[in-house]
């Protein structure tokens, strides 16, 4: 006997802002990194919601994507209103 319930696919999780800024440029990590100076690794972390540990790194970021930095980095504002 065979099921007709359909299965339930995981919807996938929206890009965080600095992954989607990085996505509507079309570039890739391996361009991001060379251009800041930051490793592919690194890369990953910040675009999961990490802030840079090396300020400026989140400086170049921001340049390159031309985009406030407490755009690319909501937490930063969660921060300044509590």
């Amino acid at each position: 006997m065979t099921s007709t319930r359909k299965k339930i696919r995981p919807q996938p999780k929206p890009p965080t802002p600095l992954k989607a800024a990085r996505l509507l440029r079309g570039y890739d990590l391996e361009q991001v990194a060379g251009w800041v100076g930051a490793s592919v690794a690194s890369l990953g972390r910040y675009e999961a919601g990490a802030f840079p540990r090396d300020l400026a790194v989140a400086k170049r970021l921001v340049e390159l994507y031309e985009t406030p930095l407490e755009d690319l980095w909501p937490a930063l504002k969660d921060d300044e209103a509590a």
